[in-house]
């Protein structure tokens, strides 16, 4: 779950991100459910599903615990607010 708090843009054209926690879940998981299971699957390295997810991710491996706040603002600096970044 993501919680989105908005203030005075003070001027600025694009929104900034002032501060976060955690990654986004990767889209088409199933949402929280299967996020959730997502992650459970990741966590063993024994479960036949494995391989299969970290491929699907691209061949690298998900850390849910990962947030860097440049990459955030550098989405949101775009015209469509990075929207369509992941897609």
């Amino acid at each position: 779950m993501h919680r989105i708090i908005t203030d005075n843009t003070r001027g600025r054209k694009k929104p900034v991100c002032l501060a976060g926690e955690m990654n986004c879940p990767p889209e088409d998981c199933g949402g929280q459910h299967g996020y959730a299971s997502f992650l459970q699957v990741l966590a063993n390295p024994d479960n036949e599903h494995r391989e299969d997810y970290i491929a699907w991710m691209g061949g690298e491996e998900f850390d849910p615990d990962y947030f860097s706040l440049d990459e955030v603002n550098a989405l949101l600096k775009r015209k469509d607010f990075g929207l369509w970044s992941y897609w």
